[in-house]
């Protein structure tokens, strides 16, 4: 009886090791245009080691008054690796559709200039988290 009770529990044990499974991710780099302006967002091959372009345009129109996922990634991993919105941040600038004169006054390669947001949790720090860029007309001078 004893011996069967150990090699179910030895069973067990070793089902679960193999059920338990790293948690998945699904991160987006959005931004949202919310002013009177179209504006391109050009994206620069910074070569560095073992570092390569992840956007997959060179130049992306971002309409006024919609919004354009401009990276995303997914994966096993932990949503919090995303919190900080650093990611990518440095390879990319924007410039106002039709207007030499005017420009964005704020640096879209400044993580401050980000918003984390979780959009679903998962079990062990898995989920669906975006970091959005919220351009407004108040930052086109």
């Amino acid at each position: 009886m004893k011996t069967k009770l150990f090699s179910f529990l030895v069973l067990g044990i070793t089902i679960l090791s193999f059920s338990s499974c790293d948690p998945g991710l699904s991160y987006s780099k959005v931004i949202l245009n919310d002013s009177k302006y179209d504006i391109k967002i050009i994206s620069v091959d910074t070569p560095r080691a073992n570092v390569y372009n992840v956007y997959e345009f060179d130049t992306l129109l971002v309409a006024k008054h919609s919004s354009e996922v401009i990276a995303s990634e997914g994966g096993i991993g932990a949503i919090a690796t995303y919190s900080s919105c650093n990611q990518f941040n440095d390879s990319i600038y924007a410039i106002i559709v039709g207007f030499d004169s005017l420009h964005l006054n704020i640096d879209i390669s400044d993580s401050m200039n980000w918003t984390y947001l979780i959009i679903e949790e998962t079990n062990n720090g898995g989920g669906t988290c975006e970091c959005r860029l919220k351009i407004t007309n108040s930052m086109i001078k």
